[in-house]
This record gives structure tokens, C-alpha cells and sequence, in this order.
């Protein structure tokens, strides 16, 4: 449900043998804005900065503020204490990097307790609420209708539950479902310790991006 660089084994995962191959294609990390200039090639401008909010409205930010804008983003207690107590910030890169400082790592316990808030890939969120809003945005993509890779992500989902007892978690903003797929496939050949690491790394990811989200309420 839910971004470690390994070599995969040899071996395939035997219920994804049946998956038709999805072409591989890269992952944009930032939007990139493209035009023409007349007939001449086709120029590239950087996106537009993140609209972080002045530093007054930061500073303002009492603890039960930071704690209503953390939880929907990482359901870890433990996280949201020390982040929510270490306040007041300066500016809203000092509440991220903090935010970025608690998270990493996560432990066991705390991952487990984490993906117990996300739904898988492909499936709707449970109830309503500012955590469930940010899944239905997180997993809306050009392809989301597309039957034939949904169902083969179903078929991965399924397969990694049984490989590593938990769901499986990918930070879906930015990936077409076709790019999930590809990441899943490769994921279910990599070593226990490996995936752990990088589920952990993901609900950060996740989380880092929601709550850059939340504080453009502030701007």
C-alpha cells in the first residue's frame, strides 16, 4: 500500500509470475513545467517555490495545534509528542526538519502501528477525516482506472502480505499505478531487513509531504 536499492535474487516471486511485464518508467520527483518558445526546442522552467507559511504564523503554533496538524499525517504517538513538545519553530523547514529528526528511524512497533492507518493500494480509506482525505489524494493518478494493473497490484498485494505479513506501503504521490506496480514487483525479492527499512523511510516520506500540505493552510 504503500520508496532501498538492492539487487533482487534471481528468483521471482511465484504469484507474480503471471503479471505481464510493465515497462519501466521514471518516477518525477518535482514537477517540471515545460513550453515552447516559437519553433525552437522545448524549454524547461523550474516549478514554483513551495508556499511555506511567514514564520509568524509557525511561531504562533501552539502544542495542541501541532499536535492536530501531526496526527493525521504519521499515526505515531511517540512522533507526534516529541515533535508537537519540541516547539515553538522559527520557520516551517525548522518544524519539517524536526519532524524529518523524529521519524527516522521508526521502531518495529511504531511501523506496525503506522500502517495500520493506510489503506492498501487501490482500496479506498475507511471513514473520513484529514488522514483518509490524504489517501484518496495520495492514490488519484492518470491511470487509477486502469483494470488490468490494478488487478495485477491486487495479485502483488496479496503475495506481499503472505511474504512479509504486513501491508505493503509506497509513497503513491508522484507514481502512476503502472510505476506502483514495477516498485511492488521489485520490493517482493528484497531481504527482510531491507523492506523494513524502507517502509519505515516511506510513512516518513509520506508523512514529511502531508504535513508540507497542512502548513499551506498557513500561508
Amino acid at each position: 500500500r504503500w520508496s532501498g536499492a538492492a539487487e533482487p535474487p534471481a528468483a521471482a516471486a511465484p504469484a507474480l509470475a503471471a503479471l505481464a511485464p510493465v515497462a519501466r518508467t521514471p518516477i518525477a520527483h518535482g514537477p517540471i513545467v515545460r513550453r515552447r518558445s516559437g519553433r525552437g526546442p522545448m524549454l524547461e522552467a523550474p516549478a514554483k517555490p513551495h508556499p511555506f507559511p511567514p514564520e509568524a504564523a509557525v511561531l504562533s503554533l501552539q502544542p495542541a495545534e501541532l499536535r492536530a496538524l501531526l496526527e493525521p499525517c504519521l499515526a505515531v504517538p511517540r512522533w507526534v509528542q516529541e515533535v508537537s513538545q519540541a516547539g515553538p519553530y522559527e520557520s516551517a523547514e525548522s518544524l519539517l526538519a524536526r519532524a524529518r529528526q523524529a521519524a527516522t528511524p521508526l521502531s518495529d512497533d511504531e511501523i506496525a502501528e503506522a500502517l495500520a492507518d493506510h489503506p492498501r493500494i487501490g482500496e479506498g480509506p475507511v471513514g473520513e477525516g484529514r488522514a483518509q482525505d490524504f489517501s484518496r489524494a495520495e492514490q488519484a493518478s492518470p491511470d487509477a482506472d486502469d483494470d488490468r494493473v490494478n488487478a495485477a497490484i491486487a495479485r502483488g498485494n496479496a503475495e506481499y502480505e503472505r511474504r512479509f505479513d504486513r501491508v505493503f506501503l509506497i509513497r503513491a504521490k508522484g507514481r502512476t499505478r503502472r510505476e506502483i506496480l514495477d516498485e511492488l514487483t521489485r520490493r517482493l525479492e528484497l531481504d527482510d531487513d531491507t523492506e523494513r527499512a524502507i517502509v519505515g523511510a516511506e510513512l516518513r516520506d509520506i508523512a514529511l509531504l502531508r504535513l508540507e500540505s497542512s502548513l499551506e493552510q498557513y500561508a
